[in-house]
């Protein structure tokens, strides 16, 4: 498996576990780092507005409007991600403008909880569709006519330990969702 990963990658991994190693001090003084994403699932299908991109908003009725922008995937999978103190690598073909993200992080813990309805996440909590731990492969990446004419950027992959949560979100649009993202001490 390692010999797949870029050597970039690689470098990237372990400067993450360094940070792991404050994370881990942090939570020995009972800080804690989990990060709750929730929302309504829907995929975009506007080709001008991040189209097949997946949001996760505030109301049932299945519409993207202005006021979701920083509600999409490619937004709220790296802001938890910095927020846990991972570290991204930028894509090389795209170093010069700051496109694209592509995160590599070990021991991240991801559960899902979905239901019909909006429940609190204690009582969805029965209710888990997802629960699993491992390396966190996650990365977007746009698409236009140029770097210039740029049409949306779009979550590529997102994948925990080879399971497509991307697929499985996908699966789950229009109920509501809890993605907790957390890392594990080990």
């Amino acid at each position: 498996m390692w010999n797949e990963i870029p050597e970039r990658m690689i470098d990237q991994i372990a400067k993450n576990s360094e940070l792991s190693r404050k994370q881990r001090e942090l939570s020995r003084k009972g800080d804690t780092m989990e990060q709750i994403i929730e929302g309504w699932v829907v995929k975009s299908d506007d080709p001008f507005n991040d189209l097949d991109e997946i949001y996760l908003v505030d109301r049932k009725d299945g519409e993207i409007r202005d006021e979701d922008e920083g509600r999409q995937l490619h937004m709220l999978i790296p802001e938890a991600l910095k927020k846990l103190g991972f570290d991204y690598s930028i894509a090389e073909d795209h170093e010069e403008i700051d496109l694209a993200d592509t995160y590599i992080a070990d021991n991240i813990k991801i559960q899902i909880y979905a239901s019909e309805n909006y429940n609190s996440l204690d009582e969805m909590k029965k209710k888990t569709i997802f629960a699993s731990l491992g390396l966190l492969e996650f990365s977007d990446s746009w698409f236009g006519y140029s770097e210039f004419t740029i049409d949306a950027i779009n979550t590529v992959t997102f994948k925990l330990g080879g399971h497509d949560l991307l697929q499985l979100l996908e699966q789950h649009e229009g109920r509501y969702v809890y993605l907790i993202v957390d890392q594990m001490n080990i």
